[in-house]
């Protein structure tokens, strides 16, 4: 599955339509979609790696800490 069809599946929306904390889920998703990292299984997996990829965007300079407490305090309803 691709990224542009996942974006679809998981939230009903192109990837351009994303916000930062839908963004961070997809990725935490995308390396074990059936198995790990299943948000329907295994929501408790996505959300920690979730704020891992937040934390070190954050710690790499690439989102502020405004951004940062915003997408990790942000519910990520998925459409499927």
């Amino acid at each position: 599955m691709g990224v542009q069809a996942a974006s679809k599946l998981y939230f009903g929306k192109t990837i351009n339509d994303l916000d930062l904390a839908q963004c961070a889920t997809l990725a935490s998703i995308l390396p074990s979609p059936n198995l790990l990292y299943n948000p329907y299984q295994n929501s408790e997996n996505v959300h920690e790696r979730c704020d891992f990829i937040l934390k070190n965007m954050l710690n790499q300079g690439m989102i502020t800490k405004e951004q940062y407490t915003e997408a990790i305090n942000e519910a990520v309803i998925y459409t499927h």
